[in-house]
């Protein structure tokens, strides 16, 4: 005969639901803390390759315009020659020279030359191109390209007979006067980057044929 008593299934009691409670809260905290700093973690390494990666290409960008400098001077805007290679009076404030290595492929009616300038303004790095060497007043910049922000020091130096800070180099003698197609030996480039530290990129070379 089956009893007709209800048997009683054994539960969990309100104690031990909010000791689970408790517990699976804590997991999830400490699951979430984990997972949102390897995110973290992750975004942030991103970010570093990423940056450093610009940086490289910018030093792979200057290298091989220098490498391409022509010994070609040009005229300004205001109809003066300006020399082949040309350092600012104040050399943190960039360079400018003449480069080729540009194809014409199509053979345009255009030089297989360019002039090119790198510049820093309020901490951050441009170069700039003109489509025409010799300029007329009205003439400006063909592309200027920002390149890198957080570019707290810029300084360029060159090699003759020993590095110097200024190009054409100036000389007591006149008859001794450079000539305005004349290159440096080597150039060499030093780049201080917020939050990244020092860069330096030396092209040897240029000027010595």
């Amino acid at each position: 005969m089956v009893s007709s008593r209800t048997r009683l299934v054994p539960g969990f009691t309100l104690v031990e639901i909010l000791i689970a409670i408790a517990l699976f809260a804590v997991i999830s905290v400490i699951t979430y803390s984990t997972l949102t700093s390897a995110i973290n973690v992750s975004n942030h390494t991103s970010e570093v390759a990423q940056r450093l990666a610009d940086i490289q290409r910018v030093l792979m960008l200057m290298e091989r315009d220098l490498i391409q400098m022509a010994p070609r001077p040009i005229l300004d805007e205001y109809g003066e020659e300006q020399p082949a290679f040309f350092i600012g009076d104040l050399s943190n404030e960039g360079f400018e020279f003449t480069r080729g290595g540009y194809q014409n492929p199509a053979r345009l009616n255009r030089s297989l030359l360019k002039r090119v300038a790198y510049e820093v303004r309020n901490d951050e790095l441009y170069r700039k191109t003109w489509q025409v060497l010799d300029r007329a007043t009205q003439t400006e910049p063909e592309f200027e390209e920002s390149l890198m922000k957080g570019v707290t020091r810029f300084e360029i130096t060159v090699y003759d007979d020993k590095w110097v800070e200024k190009w054409p180099p100036e000389s007591s003698d006149s008859q001794l006067q450079p000539e305005p197609d004349q290159l440096p030996a080597a150039v060499r480039i030093f780049m201080e980057i917020e939050d990244y530290g020092q860069f330096t990129v030396m092209i040897p070379g240029v000027g010595s044929s």
